[in-house]
């Protein structure tokens, strides 16, 4: 048998497509999002979006991850929230140490003058913003970008970095 919804599951939804991060009970009601306001004024790309134990969320946005409480003020931030910039955060989760631990994602357009600026890595980041720990790697295979067939780019190999997604600290002793 499926268990029945109560009013305390609630689901917290990146919806991207209109620039905000949402929280909706059993009865798909939305009770909490970020940011208020109509898509129009929003510069928020919500990548990812995890609850903190202290009932924060954690907001990756591409250019920055956020951190927001219940009350919608931003109480910590890694990154440039409303600047573009070489990183690609497109994930987060706040360890049991109180570190964030970021994925940084390999992303290119523009190809092949744009490919290569972006991080491709996964961080550890401390409340205090520095990195604590970090992991990068270039995949040992030459990479043909895709669909450039007919265009002066055909036929040209570039290195691929790691292009992570999502990170997730295991638990092995």
């Amino acid at each position: 048998p499926v268990p029945s919804a109560t009013p305390t599951l609630n689901t917290l939804i990146v919806d991207a497509e209109n620039y905000r991060v949402i929280e909706v009970d059993a009865n798909k009601n939305i009770v909490w999002k970020y940011p208020d306001g109509p898509k129009s004024s929003s510069t928020l790309r919500p990548k990812y979006a995890s609850r903190t134990p202290n009932g924060n969320t954690l907001i990756a946005t591409g250019s920055a991850v956020i951190e927001v409480n219940p009350a919608k003020n931003i109480v910590w931030t890694y990154g440039s929230p409303n600047t573009p910039s070489v990183n690609r955060y497109v994930s987060a989760e706040r360890l049991g140490n109180g570190n964030t631990l970021i994925a940084d994602a390999d992303y290119y357009s523009n190809p092949p003058a744009g490919y290569g600026l972006y991080n491709g890595r996964v961080i550890e980041v401390n409340p205090a913003q520095n990195i604590v720990w970090e992991y990068t790697a270039e995949i040992d295979h030459d990479y043909l970008l895709p669909g450039l067939e007919n265009q002066n780019y055909a036929g040209k190999y570039y290195k691929q970095k790691l292009d992570p997604r999502s990170a997730f600290r295991l638990f092995n002793g």
